[in-house]
């Protein structure tokens, strides 16, 4: 056997051994200097024979025979001399059951321990040919750095008790099955050697001294507590964990992730800190950690094609105030809360994706593709927008399939991709918060409650696109709006303004409003549409808005619901084919339709026109509805042709008034049309009936003549009203009769004369008062008659109640003609 030597500490305590002892450690001695030709393994097993456990070190006992002193280590070695033999790299340490110090390096194949064994590793290095286990309890200890080597595992009790120093990994792979403690002490590799740390059981992180995994790949199966302090894991080797592993923080602690390779599923209860910082992943990465938020709080994320899975339990926060990336093409999927409190800094997406199915809170931050990348952002859950800091989703696909809740300042979708609203999705925007779409294809439906503000500029389409919101209204302060041969749509609950004085364009598609939309921009502005038809279901308001073609294109406006003219401009629709189903009302200054094409009203349509205010449908056909109003209707075409059409001057719920048909009109009416005529009062009040002016020939044509009274009112006998007047004056501007109908109670009749230039209605017959005259709910009655005869002659009335002594309302009373109808009705004859 050849002797192996090593540092050689002397124990000069130690005590004689008994002569028998000593006469077999010298045969021992002579046995080696026997075997110096010799070399294989050897079995190391740890027997103390000093005063001391330590791995190295000699003591010395009573004189050799012939010479030399004895001399004995801890591994059961006896000589005359010192140096005796210790492991060494071809041997194995045998440590069952042994209490041992590692007092220096240590180099061996390998060792062998059970739950008995108690290793202080004080000083040196570890270094292991073959992998091997420690079973008992290891401590390490001492203010110094050391190395290991070789493969390890702790099967008992590791403890890391160094102060903060550190063990610098060669090559080695440490394997954690039952309980570590880490005291503060510092894992690095040395130089580019590959290592590896491997957590199957429970590691501890115990103090407030930091401890830090650097460049190792670092797997963790078990459980990891960091209980105090920071403990980091950083570098450029894979930080994985297990799918059944559980990482924990206590109050005040923190756990440190950075660098490259962070996949597994990261489980467990933060109740401290845990931060990522610059975090790539290896592969797919869940956080699954309930308690306080996980903290990106610096750096990029990148992918690599792989998953980054928020769960449900988990709550992000992205903070700094520094922009970052999250690129190399994977997906992050947010099942539980994410934030981003980073204070209007910039997220810039690189070939990555985003899902949101929890709940994501935008504090200002903003995101943006990097280069000609493709990427997308998709909102299945909730996307709350929470500070006045805007935010941005710029040149990124927006997918809106959940809730969106833009609650303070302003959020803005731009960019050449596509925002695409979901039919089950809701948007909605809180008082003083806005959310803004600026030069972005739209599609899809976007409904919720509009509080705030929702900003269109530049839209355009890519697919059909409805706005639903209730609430104020959305607002178009600029830009034009290309639909790209898809249908814009304004909800039943929405209303749209266009607002800001410009003008602007609309292009290639189709517009339905079937809620309220109005054109705000100022007098003297207007759209041009190219290829665009538009169609009108709800309210249309024009305060002075203009719309006409763009070049040759072929664009079309039909209204079916209301178009409301106001304000003192100008509204002209310029080469633009109309067609009126619906009601326009021009209730102040002018509607216009100019150029080629027609105005055409069909039946159902109304045009409504109010005092003061101007209609100039250009080239009208009229297909039937009704012309109405106090106002001015000059359809600029040599004649007009009703069928059927109805005539009725005045505004409901106004008294009565004249209707005007201005320029180079004729008026053509037959049998199938109406003049409607209502008798609001006496022909000495002013607007007291309904009268039709036209300044060029009638032709009457056997139209109706419908004759009504407003509720509450008689005409008096002899009353004449004037219905229609023409200011032409030589010739037959008149022609034809009507075909008279009246809407009014027995006993009033009318006749009619027609002259050159009017015709007139007179009241040949009135209707008497009831007989009730008194009131009391009794008649016929003699108390009426002598009610009526006090009353004629200035007495009182029994109930109080009595009717007016013009009992035949002719006019005329006190008149004897009163007492006269009373008496005849009251006996059942005329009103006389």
């Amino acid at each position: 056997m050849i002797a192996r030597t090593a540092a050689v500490s002397h124990d000069a305590n130690h005590t004689s051994r008994p002569p028998a002892r000593a006469a077999l450690r010298l045969a021992a001695c002579a046995g080696i200097a026997m075997s110096t030709t010799a070399a294989h393994a050897i079995d190391f097993t740890f027997t103390p024979q000093c005063a001391n456990t330590n791995w190295f070190g000699e003591c010395t006992g009573a004189p050799c025979i012939p010479s030399g002193i004895n001399t004995f280590n801890n591994w059961g070695q006896t000589a005359c001399a010192a140096g005796l033999p210790l492991p060494g790299a071809a041997d194995t340490a045998v440590l069952d059951g042994a209490t041992v110090t590692q007092n220096g390096s240590v180099n061996i194949l390998n060792f062998t321990t059970n739950a008995s064994t108690n290793w202080t590793w004080s000083t040196g290095n570890l270094t292991v040919g073959q992998p091997s286990t420690s079973s008992g309890t290891m401590s390490v200890t001492g203010a110094l750095n050391r190395a290991l080597s070789g493969a390890v595992s702790n099967n008992g009790s590791w403890t890391d008790n160094t102060g903060g120093f550190t063990t610098t990994m060669s090559t080695a792979a440490f394997t954690n099955n039952a309980a570590h403690t880490l005291a503060g002490q510092q894992y690095f590799r040395n130089g580019s050697t590959t290592n590896s740390y491997t957590n199957n059981g429970t590691l501890n992180k115990t103090t407030a001294i930091g401890s830090i995994f650097t460049s190792i790949a670092f797997t963790q199966n078990g459980t990891l507590n960091v209980q105090d302090g920071t403990l980091t894991i950083t570098g450029t080797f894979p930080k994985t964990f297990g799918a059944a592993s559980s990482t924990n923080t206590s109050p005040g602690a923190s756990l440190i992730l950075s660098g490259s390779g962070i996949a597994g599923n990261l489980s467990g209860t933060n109740a401290g800190s845990i931060i990522l910082s610059s975090p790539d992943l290896g592969s797919n990465l869940t956080l699954n950690v309930s308690g306080n938020p996980i903290d990106w709080s610096a750096g990029n994320l990148r992918l690599f094609g792989s998953t980054l899975e928020v769960s449900a339990a988990t709550d992000l926060i992205v903070s700094g105030a520094a922009d970052r990336n999250i690129s190399d093409g994977g997906t992050v999927i947010n099942n539980g809360s994410w934030t981003d409190a980073t204070g209007g800094f910039n997220t810039a997406l690189s070939t990555a994706n985003i899902t949101n199915n929890g709940t994501w809170i935008l504090q200002g931050q903003s995101y943006s593709r990097f280069g000609s990348s493709s990427n997308s952002i998709t909102n299945n859950g909730t996307l709350n927008k929470t500070s006045a800091a805007a935010s941005t989703i710029s040149i990124i696909p927006f997918n809106q399939n959940g809730t969106l809740n833009v609650q303070e300042g302003t959020l803005t979708l731009t960019g050449s991709f596509p925002n695409t609203f979901g039919s089950s999705s809701t948007t909605n925007t809180s008082p003083t918060a806005t959310l803004a779409f600026s030069g972005t294809p739209a599609s899809g439906t976007l409904v919720g409650a509009n509080n705030g503000s929702i900003t269109l500029t530049s839209l355009s389409l890519s697919g059909d696109f409805t706005m639903n919101p209730s609430g104020n209204a959305i607002l178009w302060p600029s830009g034009n709006l290309a639909m790209g041969g898809f249908t814009f749509t304004i909800g039943p609950d929405a209303s749209l303004r266009q607002v800001s004085a410009l003008s602007r364009g609309m292009s290639g598609g189709a517009i339905i409003n079937n809620g309220s939309w109005t054109d705000d921009t100022g007098g003297g502005f207007g759209t041009s549409l190219s290829t665009v038809a538009i169609t009108n279901n709800g309210t249309w308001n024009s305060l002075g808005h203009s719309y006409g073609r763009f070049g040759s294109s072929t664009n079309s406006i039909t209204n079916n619901g209301t178009l409301r003219k106001t304000g003192a401009a100008a509204s002209i629709l310029t080469s633009i084919p109309f067609t009126n189903n619906g009601l326009i009302e021009v209730e102040e200054g002018v509607f216009s339709r100019a150029g080629s094409f027609t105005y055409t009203q069909n039946p159902g349509g109304i045009l409504r026109v109010y005092a003061g205010a101007f209609a100039e449908p250009g080239g009208a056909s009229w297909q039937g509805g009704r012309l109405e109003g106090l106002g001015t209707i000059n359809a600029s075409n040599s004649y007009i042709l009703f069928g059927p059409t109805v005539i009725s001057p005045g505004v409901p719920g106004d008294e009565g008034g004249t209707l005007t048909l201005s320029g180079g009109t004729q008026l053509v009416m037959d049998s199938g049309d109406t003049l409607e005529v209502e008798l609001d009062a006496r022909p000495s009040v002013p607007g007291g009936a309904d009268r039709l002016f036209c300044n060029h020939t009638v032709t009457l044509g056997g139209a109706t003549l419908d004759v009504s009274l407003a509720p509450g009112f008689l005409p008096t006998l002899g009353d004449q009203y004037e219905v229609l007047r023409t200011t032409i004056g030589a010739g037959t501007p008149i022609g034809g009769t009507f075909t008279p109908v009246f809407d009014v109670p027995p006993g009033v009749t009318f006749s009619i004369q027609y002259f050159s230039q009017f015709v007139l209605l007179t009241v040949t017959g009135t209707l008497c008062d009831s007989t009730d005259f008194n009131g009391d709910g009794l008649f016929p009655d003699t108390a009426d008659i002598d009610d009526f005869l006090s009353v004629f002659s200035g007495g009182p009335c029994s109930t109080g109640t009595c009717g007016d002594i013009d009992f035949n309302n002719d006019g005329l009373f006190p008149d004897t003609l009163d007492i006269d109808s009373l008496l005849s009705v009251f006996s059942g004859g005329a009103c006389l």
